[in-house]
């Protein structure tokens, strides 16, 4: 196509990267932020110009996940957009191709129509695969904003004392990857939590702040759980992130949850995943399914409150179930700020 470029973005493409994310998505996309920029895609990023100008980009990242006794490398889908009066063009199937031209499979979290029917063209394997599960614990249902939404307040259950001890997280070390080695076999396909992908994805994360608890028994790592606050609208929720444990011990990290997010004043709490390894739990400790509820409604974006996505839908070119599947918000690109 003449004049249409598509290659790999160069640190040198900075200056009019920003001003085509300006024009993309105003001046305050988080897109603009060089330190999110560098931190979220490592390199993994296309972009397409038209006679010199970026005009559509697509951003990746390949990360290491869990399928049954092996790791395979996971292309991971993040962020595809073309100018709206390039896109008659073609543009963006010349991005999706290079962006599919790997070996490896491609999973992405939350997609459009356009996207699903452009990639199912490129691989005859590709499918919707459906969406994140959402379980929510209502706190307060006389707040702001969530007043308008029928559901029971939260009675939160003592933790019992079963010989485990809870700790503020310190740093991510040896003990993560010697956890990882034994509690994996809990997860059939999930991203590899070594201490390694655990740092860059919480730790070193450019703008929000996690919080972590650890569970341990016999001074032995045995869980952990990641989770942050959004406040919008005087409305405070507070949101589980990333959930790992041996079997029988998510029931006491999920509850010491709860306890600190009440304490925080949160007026709610959710956790968006995939699989059924903590329905039981969940539910036992108070949260609901929304299915069925007025809840399929309530937003997932909180910075600000936005009734546009209510879901975050999966597509792969896996050939497993998305049942088979621990996926949460931290993967893909669905946990992050939209402005900076």
């Amino acid at each position: 196509m003449q004049g249409i470029k598509i290659r790999q973005y160069q640190k040198s493409d900075w200056s009019k990267f920003q001003d085509y994310i300006a024009e993309a998505f105003g001046k305050k996309n988080v897109l603009r932020d060089s330190g999110f920029f560098n931190w979220q895609y490592d390199g993994g990023f296309f972009i397409a110009e038209a006679n010199g100008k970026i005009v559509g980009h697509f951003g990746y990242r390949d990360i290491d996940y869990k399928f049954s006794k092996e790791t395979r490398t996971v292309r991971v889908l993040m962020n595809f957009l073309t100018l709206e009066k390039f896109r008659s063009l073609g543009i963006g199937a010349l991005l999706a191709k290079e962006v599919f031209r790997t070996n490896n499979p491609i999973l992405v979290l939350g997609f459009t129509i356009f996207s699903q029917k452009l990639f199912s063209r490129l691989d005859n394997t590709w499918q919707e695969a459906g969406n994140l599960k959402r379980m929510i614990a209502v706190f307060n249902n006389q707040a702001p904003f969530i007043k308008d939404y029928k559901s029971p307040n939260l009675a939160i259950s003592a933790i019992k004392s079963s010989g485990f001890e809870i700790k503020e997280w310190q740093s991510f070390d040896f003990r993560y990857d010697d956890f990882w080695e034994k509690a994996r076999d809990r997860y059939h396909i999930t991203v590899e939590r070594t201490a390694e992908y655990l740092s860059w994805r919480f730790a070193r994360h450019p703008h929000f702040k996690y919080k972590i608890l650890e569970i341990y028994k016999n001074n032995k790592l045995s869980g952990f759980l990641i989770w942050r606050t959004e406040v919008s609208q005087g409305f405070k929720i507070a949101r589980i992130i990333d959930l790992i444990s041996y079997a029988g011990v998510d029931e006491f990290l999920i509850l010491e949850f709860l306890n600190q997010a009440k304490k925080s004043n949160a007026h709610a709490a959710d956790f968006m995943f995939s699989g059924s390894d903590y329905d039981n739990t969940l539910i036992k400790s108070g949260f609901f399914n929304i299915v069925g509820t007025e809840f399929e409604k309530f937003p997932i974006l909180f910075s600000p409150i936005s009734y546009k996505k209510t879901i975050i839908n999966i597509a792969y070119n896996f050939t497993h179930k998305l049942s088979s599947c621990f996926l949460t918000k931290a993967d893909g690109d669905q946990d992050r700020p939209n402005k900076v």
